[in-house]
């Protein structure tokens, strides 16, 4: 897809989040890029499918960011000095 095809896509995207109609929007971001591209000329197949694929590829970004953000707590936890039970009140 050009660039400025994109651009007017992402636009019309945006805009159509403002609205919030469905919970988290799903669904909104993907008919809006596939309109846009439609009207723009492309396929249905190819907006659809790049659409789908923005959608896929963002959602992979958020498990990444998750599993990185895991990764490091584990290994931040696990450098941490391990108390002792010195500076813990006693059991009654």
């Amino acid at each position: 897809l050009p660039w400025l095809d994109v651009a007017f896509g992402f636009a019309i995207a945006q805009a159509s989040q403002i609205a919030g109609i469905t919970p988290g929007n799903w669904g909104i971001a993907e008919w809006s890029w596939t309109g846009a591209l439609v009207a723009l000329g492309h396929g249905l197949s190819l907006a659809a499918g790049f659409a789908l694929a923005l959608r896929v590829v963002s959602f992979l970004g958020v498990l990444v960011v998750l599993a990185a953000a895991w990764v490091a707590h584990r290994a931040l936890d696990q450098r941490s000095p391990q108390s002792s039970g010195a500076d813990r009140p006693a059991a009654r």
